[in-house]
């Protein structure tokens, strides 16, 4: 699904019985679709109590055009809505209504009063030019029809919001249109069975959406309360599960299978809370009851759509569907048939449709390609991948990014690694690989922050990583050496001087030599895949005072580099504390710590692999003295 082939319009040709037959068998019938069915009706039937006006609140995308649609299928075709409301409207009788439609996103020559009244079969009945009509403009139009008239009115605030830019005599057209737009509403009331729908934008366009709340105030003073307010679809409530499933599958499991899915999952949390991997924020039974409700969706996946369905240009249902189906084309296309409940972890950024999709929400460009996915395999989720083996590190970096989507002031971003974790629990898996992988992921990556709460998300910020990760390949190869003997020394420095008085960290020969001279010294060569190292060995056989040597050496003369990349991190850290990148008190000091701590805890345990070989002095019987360990 693109935005482009779900966006709704409604023109005559799209109004036919057998299109509004396609439309409403593949709709899910939202507790706002029902509500506003069932109060149209009974306006359009004539009955008492019911409002001529009713008022779609949500953000762009969230569902109101398709309400709309409903309506005009339903008004014209009395056989659907038996079809589809045999209640209610065996309850509100009424024949084929006219329907008239206008979307704000269009600037007509006649205005909008112009093109309804010609929808309605009387073209040019209002006066051509920017007069608005009055109120008893409207009831003759509406006294010349017989049949109930439906009027929707769709991305008004849109309309309103364009003419208050364009200025007429001492106002704007927006002030005439909002009063055509008021007079319409207050003589809607005049005839029981004129209904007029209009959709509201939330959070967008403020200006229309005014001159909407001034029009409805206007009339609310001759008519007391006239209007409806309906909100489409509950996002904070599993309709949009229903949705999905409606929209997205032809079939699926029967409830039987559902429930024993369900079930495993719920033993799978228990386990997990049992074993302290999780935190107990529900239980077992509540969490296997809402999987039976969501499925095949995860049920924590509402919760991490939510945290960015406010973003100013994501278009809420609309963008949902969307979303939801390039996570299952993800799905659909994963090489291992393991997915029990489908959720943001499943998102497969090498799809180009889908990483686009998820990118274009919040622009999380660097972060995606640094630390989630690369074409070349290079990013770090997919590295650590790699060497462990599995996926659980892309599963953990989509969770996450897709949970740090808000642009919003001030969001909530991320998950803590207890909720991701619950994300990912499914029957038989074993967390320790999450829990690893999310660990390398806070190491490794450039654009991944931790709150002050705990919750671990992506961002367009560097992280501490990123800085230090900068700052450690720019170290100058001499003060980087001088860290490593300094560390060498300090390690190994001598307390009761019976073996050895001073130590020689990664000596020249002459050094060596001249020190031998005079004191018991401990040498730490670099590690070499010859025992003795060569030129320690040949200076061995010159030296008078033999005992006075120990070597300290090993043999993986191959991995001398990581010595100097876990010198490089500890030197990174220096730095930044002496020059201020990171002060005491920051928000990022705790991080710094612990990641200080880390590198630190690296370099010694890269020192104590790679100098694993200690060489004393000895002689046997028949034999020339020699370096052995």
């Amino acid at each position: 699904i693109r935005i482009s082939d779900s966006i709704e319009r409604i023109d005559n040709d799209s109004l036919d019985a057998a299109a509004g037959q396609q439309f409403l068998s593949h709709s899910y019938l939202t507790n706002g679709m029902k509500e506003l069915v069932n109060e149209g009706f009974k306006r359009l039937s004539g009955s008492s109590g019911g409002r001529p006006v009713f008022r779609l609140k949500q953000a762009m995308g969230g569902g109101k055009t398709h309400l709309i649609k409903t309506m005009a299928f339903l008004a014209r075709h009395p056989n659907l809505r038996t079809e589809f409301f045999p209640e209610t409207s065996s309850r509100y009788v009424y024949g084929a209504a006219q329907v008239a439609f206008f979307n704000g996103r269009e600037q007509p020559n006649d205005y909008f009063w112009g093109r309804i009244a010609a929808q309605l079969g009387f073209e040019g009945f209002f006066k051509a030019g920017t007069e608005s009509p009055g109120q008893e403009h409207w009831q003759a139009l509406f006294d010349n029809i017989e049949a109930p008239v439906l009027i929707l009115l769709d991305e008004m605030p849109t309309y309103f919001g364009y003419y208050r830019t364009q200025a007429v005599g001492s106002g704007t057209v927006a002030d005439i249109a909002g009063r055509a737009f008021a007079n319409l509403l207050t003589a809607s009331s005049g005839k029981q069975n004129i209904c007029i729908i209009v959709s509201d934008l939330e959070a967008s366009y403020a200006e229309g959406t005014q001159i909407i709340n001034a029009a409805l105030e206007s009339s609310r003073k001759e008519l007391n309360r006239i209007e409806f307010n309906i909100t489409p679809v509950d996002l904070s409530g599993d309709e949009t599960y229903a949705i999905l499933k409606k929209r997205l599958f032809s079939r699926l499991p029967d409830n039987a299978q559902i429930a024993h899915i369900a079930e495993s999952f719920g033993k799978a949390i228990e386990q997990a809370q049992r074993s302290k991997t999780i935190e107990q924020q529900k239980s077992p039974e509540q969490l296997a009851s809402e999987v039976e409700q969501t499925y095949p969706f995860h049920p924590q996946m509402k919760h991490i759509f939510a945290l960015f369905k406010e973003n100013k240009e994501f278009q809420q249902t609309r963008g949902l569907l969307e979303l939801a189906s390039r996570l299952l084309k993800s799905v659909w296309e994963r090489q291992a048939n393991d997915v029990m409940l489908i959720g943001p972890q499943h998102f497969d950024l090498s799809i180009d449709e889908v990483r686009e999709k998820i990118i274009s929400i919040s622009r999380l460009d660097d972060a995606v390609a640094r630390d989630i996915y690369s074409s070349d395999g290079s990013a770090h989720a997919q590295t650590i991948d790699a060497n462990a083996g599995n996926d659980a590190a892309a599963q953990v970096a989509n969770l996450l990014l897709v949970s740090s989507l808000s642009t919003a002031v001030n969001p909530v971003k991320g998950l803590t690694l207890s909720e991701t974790l619950e994300c990912l629990a499914t029957p038989n898996a074993d967390l320790s690989f999450y829990q690893q992988a999310c660990d390398n992921l806070t190491k490794s990556s450039w654009y991944l922050h931790k709150s002050a709460e705990g919750r671990i998300y992506f961002d367009k910020l560097e992280n501490l990583t990123k800085m230090l990760t900068g700052l450690a390949a720019r170290a100058p190869e001499p003060k980087v050496s001088e860290l490593i003997a300094h560390r060498l020394r300090e390690a190994f420095e001598p307390k009761s001087k019976r073996a050895y008085q001073k130590v020689l960290a990664l000596p020249s020969i002459d050094e060596i030599e001249k020190e031998v001279q005079v004191s018991r010294v401990l040498a730490i060569i670099s590690p070499d895949s010859k025992l003795p190292p060569e030129e320690v060995g040949k200076l061995f056989t010159t030296l008078v005072r033999k005992n006075n040597l120990l070597v300290l050496t090993g043999e993986k003369s191959f991995e001398v580099g990581k010595l100097h990349e876990a010198a490089r991190q500890v030197y990174a850290v220096g730095q930044a504390n002496t020059t201020g990148k990171v002060k005491k008190g920051d928000p990022q000091w705790e991080e710094f710590e612990d990641l200080k701590a880390s590198y630190e805890h690296q370099f010694n345990s890269v020192v104590k692999s790679l100098f694993d070989k200690l060489l004393f002095p000895s002689q046997r019987p028949g034999q020339e003295p020699k370096l052995e360990s």
